[in-house]
């Protein structure tokens, strides 16, 4: 071999050796930014490399802490964070584990309490760190709106919305804890939906939207928060009473001067895909809920029609109508008042393979009758049979505008006794599938009202390891 194709060999094996290898920096769980260091491959990176640094500051809320590890070499950790305390039997901790191997991390802590110290910890390093810090204060507009629960606390959260009286000021997005703990929170005073409330983090966070288009009220484009607090998304549509989100779009309800309608707005790209309306300006829809399949929708209407309709997607036609008095198309087995101004309906699953669909209705009701109530039924479309499957009232309940219920997973209701601001408490009520009231919180003023809560299971938001076992 010639001593020139020697050189060109040993030429090319030394620019191999110290060709650029990539090491990354994680700067969140979603985001990652790439830079090139050149490494020479004769260097053995260690199996885990060693924390060199660990230090948090605060992030877009209080209740948000952003830790920032740097190591010596890629590698994936975890930090668990301890406040020392515990909740009923559930210790104060969150666990939060990076994405992906990387030098440097920015992970983001949410849902954690304010005004409490907590201890962190990297593990998965060859050598960790630990850090302390504490989180600041709640805005002042925030402390003291609800009094202690009382009953039984558990594990996870609720979602809802607050405001002051009328429903025109000191609006409030907020998730907390059964122990009374704000979690989360956006200030939703600059119009950011008050009413209709969903966590859905396929679609980023907190979609809310929604105001009320009667008695003055005012309308709101449906929005989407991350977990931060950040506003991600804005429709450029004014929704009315109610959002549900399907398959990376939401259903959005909207009341016109002449007509009702409800639109099907995609996420990504944000643009309206479908649109359903009825030329009829006292055909009011209260709420709306879209089977899983996209294929129909429930809605409860009032004024105009006061029941439970739902419709064909598709081809935009009416399947049928429901009224628990058996004026709508099903047979009722225990007939009972009709459904009057109605304000919330959900599908939920039904536990018996009789029944084609489920629903859970709050049912307003109206002064001539005195009471609100919960209604469940299970509807046979085959053979047109509707089934009194539970119901839920209590004495001196009766709130004929707003309010609503939610099925959580272990078959509890929570139902949100609501008021606009005045005369009346609101209430938040936990029961179980009897109808034993389990817990309840109250605001801790007639002026503090609300519209909807939303119930978050333990497991699916905030890393908290001390009510999700891991």
């Amino acid at each position: 071999m010639s001593m020139t194709l020697i050189q060109t060999l040993l030429l090319l094996l030394t620019m191999w050796s110290c060709s650029p290898t990539s090491q990354t920096t994680e700067t969140s769980l979603d985001t990652m930014i790439t830079t090139e260091t050149s490494v020479p491959t004769t260097t053995t990176p260690p199996e885990k490399a060693t924390v060199v640094s660990f230090s948090t500051s605060e992030g877009e809320m209080v209740t948000e802490r952003v830790l920032t590890i740097e190591l010596d070499g890629q590698t994936q950790v975890s930090v668990e964070c301890s406040a020392g305390i515990l909740l009923g039997d559930f210790e104060e901790k969150h666990t939060i584990t990076s994405s992906a191997p990387a030098v440097t991390h920015n992970l983001r802590l949410q849902g954690l309490l304010a005004e409490t110290s907590y201890n962190c910890v990297t593990t998965g390093a060859a050598t960790n760190a630990t850090i302390d810090f504490t989180t600041g204060s709640l805005p002042s507009v925030l402390v003291n709106l609800y009094e202690t629960p009382t009953g039984t606390p558990q594990a996870g959260y609720m979602l809802f919305n607050t405001f002051g009286a009328g429903m025109q000021a000191d609006h409030w997005l907020l998730i907390q804890d059964y122990w009374g703990n704000i979690r989360w929170y956006v200030d939703g005073s600059d119009g950011n939906g008050i009413i209709g409330l969903e966590y859905e983090p396929e679609a980023g966070g907190i979609i809310a939207g929604g105001g009320f288009a009667g008695n003055g009220g005012t309308l709101y484009p449906p929005s989407i928060y991350d977990l931060s607090g950040t506003l991600i998304q804005r429709f450029d549509v004014e929704g009315d009473h109610d959002i549900d989100y399907r398959n990376g779009s939401i259903y959005i309800p909207l009341e016109m001067v002449d007509y009702s309608c409800i639109q099907q707005w995609s996420i990504d790209p944000l643009m309206q895909t479908w649109e359903w309306c009825v030329p009829d300006k006292n055909f009011s829809i209260n709420s709306i809920a879209v089977t899983e399949d996209e294929a129909s929708i429930l809605m409860t209407t009032y004024n105009e029609m006061e029941g439970v309709v739902k419709i064909d997607i598709k081809s935009g036609d009416t399947v049928w109508t429901f009224n628990p008095d058996g004026s709508g198309d099903f047979s009722v087995d225990t007939p009972v008042t009709g459904l009057e101004r109605q304000h919330d309906v959900l599908i939920v699953e039904c536990d018996s393979s009789e029944h084609d669909i489920c629903m859970l209705v709050y049912d307003n009701g109206t002064a001539a009758r005195g009471y609100s109530q919960i209604l469940n039924y299970g509807f046979n479309e085959t053979k047109m049979e509707a089934n009194l499957l539970r119901s839920f009232t209590r004495k001196g309940w009766y709130e004929p505008h707003s309010g609503g219920v939610t099925e959580l997973d272990n078959k509890e209701w929570l139902i949100t006794i609501a008021t606009f601001g005045g005369p009346n408490i609101t209430s938040y009520l936990l029961v179980d599938e009897k109808g034993n009231e389990l817990w309840e919180m109250k605001s801790s003023e007639d002026a503090t009202g609300a519209y909807r809560a939303r119930g978050i299971a333990p497991c699916d938001i905030f890393n908290h390891t001390g009510m999700c076992a891991e």
